[in-house]
């Protein structure tokens, strides 16, 4: 079987109503629909900001699990739960790519491959900033 992670991350007061349980909850089920388990030591929850995921130590876990090969998958609710920099989410997503691990967004637009697709995350993530 196929395994993945789920990103789960708040934070800012105002997102607390997005709760990393219901994340998690909406995340699970399109992981599993798509064939891939979601381990329980495979599920991050963190209140950290987008603007310095680098320092987070439970995305550089993640990070690792891409670079290691111990995931196929990564499930977020949306891309914003991602790096706001970026410089550091287009590296994220070549990391992913590189190695064959899909990012499974449950909201907003689907994720592009290729040049297109990094413009498209640039100018999302340059729009955070």
């Amino acid at each position: 079987m196929r395994k993945s992670a789920i990103w789960c991350r708040v934070s800012t007061q105002d997102q607390r109503e997005l709760s990393l349980d219901s994340q998690e909850a909406t995340v699970r089920p399109v992981l599993e629909s798509e064939g891939f388990t979601v381990p329980p030591d495979r599920i991050l929850k963190v209140d950290w900001s987008s603007l310095d995921l680098s320092a987070c130590p439970e995305f550089q876990r993640l990070r690792q699990w891409v670079v290691d090969g111990s995931i196929d998958a990564i499930g977020v609710l949306d891309r914003d739960r991602l790096q706001a920099q970026g410089l550091q989410r287009l590296v994220f997503l070549s990391e992913c790519q590189e190695r064959g691990v899909r990012l499974i967004t449950c909201q907003g637009p689907p994720m592009f491959d290729g040049g297109e697709g990094q413009l498209v995350e640039l100018a999302l993530a340059l729009g955070k900033e």
